[in-house]
């Protein structure tokens, strides 16, 4: 029977550790999202504006996208292509 130290380490695997990254920038991406692009559409009254700061909120939300991709596959891979 593992004790509680044992039990503690078994739940801080890499791979745990990696699929809960995931789920972080996954959420983390579709909150920026939206936040970005609603607040880039509705700013100005419908003014497009590239200079808001909306638009770095939606691009750090692009970003945090293809991050959670990137590290879902890597992990559902297995890390096999080292």
């Amino acid at each position: 029977m593992p004790t509680e130290n044992e039990a503690e380490d078994e739940d801080k695997t890499p791979t745990k550790r990696g699929r809960q990254l995931v789920s972080i920038l996954r959420l983390l991406a579709i909150a920026l999202l939206t936040v970005g692009f609603s607040g880039w559409v509705l700013e100005d009254g419908g003014e497009v504006v590239l200079e808001s700061p909306f638009v770095i909120a939606f691009a750090a939300g692009v970003g945090c996208a293809f991050a959670s991709i990137y590290l879902g596959i890597f992990l559902a891979d297995g890390g096999a292509g080292r």
